[in-house]
């Protein structure tokens, strides 16, 4: 995507998202393990056994194979140090939805898309849990550099990154929004001030919102229902549809280190809500600056992210056909 006059289909998108996937995950398999170009990615990269920071060690990546996959991974915004941003990809008065995690995480996710002026999003949406308190010593110690304040929850943090924002205009109270979704019948839509959405300010005229991400605490400290990202994004589709606005693009922001898989998935949910979903990501500049950090890109999440890849790519194609 370049322009707008020249937005895909929903099926055109995915369909090009897919081929081009493809040939990245071929290509990485045939870095990686030249002397076995037939593995599947999803084997040749394996899952990783805890989280996706932690993928396991490929003993077939010499230190020179490693750089060329991280080369190659590149052409998809894995380690980019730019962003990939709204307006470069033509997604023009979008919804952006702005995905919950780590305070720096979460601020990037949001400066990048307020820095891009070209964009001009509808409306800003930072979905965030309110469930999720912060305890992580490194969560708490970004909070607290960052805004001067360490919030409870994810949620108090997604306040925060609002507040934080250059040109926010904070309104003097909350407005709570006529839209719900019920995590106990499917995520089912309608048009009740619950409180799940609330508008807390502008950024140059753009609304933003705060919308909760609910779930069902069970015993023992578990919960499920939590809405995953394929599921957020379902849910704004039906309440900006609900609102009267049921052409322009959704877009999910989150980090580049996820965008190869993250791309396939917003694909896939963008097939579902029959409408443009396209994906904007931060990159290692931007996240180092709001850090204050020199971190190099994340390469020991490579090996995950293409197994995360394959497996999406395989659910995309499933959809497609």
């Amino acid at each position: 995507m370049t322009n707008h006059e020249s937005t895909p289909t929903p099926r055109e998108y995915a369909e090009q998202v897919l081929t081009h996937s493809e040939g990245v995950l071929r290509e990485a398999v045939g870095i990686a393990f030249p002397e076995n170009l037939d593995l599947e990615p999803v084997q040749a990269f394996p899952k990783p056994t805890e989280v996706r920071a932690e993928s396991p060690d490929i003993p077939e990546l010499t230190d020179e194979r490693r750089a060329a996959l991280l080369n190659k991974a590149g052409e998809l915004g894995f380690g980019r140090p730019e962003n990939v941003a709204l307006s470069e990809q033509g997604l023009i008065g979008a919804t952006v939805i702005i995905e919950g995690g780590q305070p720096h995480k979460m601020l990037a996710e949001a400066r990048m898309v307020v820095d891009d002026e070209a964009a001009q999003p509808k409306s800003i949406i930072i979905s965030a849990s309110p469930h999720r308190e912060l305890k992580n010593e490194a969560e708490i110690a970004s909070a607290q550099r960052l805004f001067g304040r360490v919030g409870r929850t994810e949620y108090d943090v997604a306040g925060d990154v609002a507040r934080a924002l250059p040109g926010f205009t904070e309104y003097p109270e909350p407005r709570v929004l006529n839209a719900a979704y019920d995590i106990n019948d499917n995520n089912a839509v309608s048009q009740e001030p619950t409180g799940q959405f609330k508008a807390v300010g502008e950024v140059n005229g753009t609304p933003v919102i705060l919308m909760q991400i609910s779930r069902r605490d069970l015993e023992g400290g578990k919960y499920d229902r939590q809405p995953g990202t394929a599921a957020v994004i379902g849910i704004v589709d039906e309440v900006t549809k609900a609102s009267g606005n049921e052409t322009s693009p959704l877009v999910h922001v989150t980090s580049g280190t996820y965008r190869p898989s993250r791309t396939l998935g917003v694909a896939l949910a963008g097939l579902s809500a029959n409408r443009l979903v396209g994906i904007a990501t931060y990159g290692n500049d931007l996240l180092n600056e709001i850090k204050g950090d020199n971190a190099p890109a994340p390469v020991s999440q490579l090996p995950g992210e293409l197994h995360e890849m394959a497996v999406q790519a395989a659910k995309l194609q499933e959809a497609l056909s």
